[in-house]
């Protein structure tokens, strides 16, 4: 909602933002997940979610970022832009990725794929596994002799 065009949603971010904040600094709880309530109904983004009956908590993208700054981004979008770049994504989840990616189009229909990808993860787990290359490297060796 902060990089949206709308002068209006960025405003509403950065209240959310602040409220979060005074919110979370009280409550040093460890917190629940509960899932936000979706409304189907909702014609913009903005208002898939009820603010108001969700406990939201701040980012942690922006905890290094003082209320001032964040505030700036009501004028500037380039704020935005300005954020550290983290991966969104693991080793393992790359790895799901592509094997599904793999698995949609080696077979078709739902039933396959997930047969194909509990196949090859089967698969995966009766391989020999080697903490080095050194170790495969000697597994070679032994492999090839007489």
């Amino acid at each position: 909602m902060l990089a949206d065009a709308r002068e209006d949603v960025r405003l509403k971010a950065v209240n959310l933002l602040k409220d979060a904040r005074e919110k979370s600094s009280v409550n040093r709880e460890v917190r629940e997940f509960r899932p936000p309530v979706v409304n189907f109904n909702a014609q913009d983004y903005v208002d898939i979610t009820d603010w108001a009956s969700t406990s939201i908590t701040p980012p942690s993208v922006l905890s290094d970022f003082f209320d001032e700054q964040i505030e700036s981004a009501i004028q500037n979008l380039g704020f935005v832009y300005d954020l550290p770049e983290y991966p969104c994504h693991t080793q393992s989840a790359e790895r799901t990725v592509q094997l599904v990616s793999k698995a949609s189009s080696a077979v078709w229909g739902q039933e396959r794929r997930d047969g194909f990808i509990r196949n090859t993860i089967a698969s995966r787990k009766n391989m020999k596994r080697f903490k080095s290359k050194h170790d495969f490297a000697k597994a070679l060796r032994v492999d090839k002799l007489p």
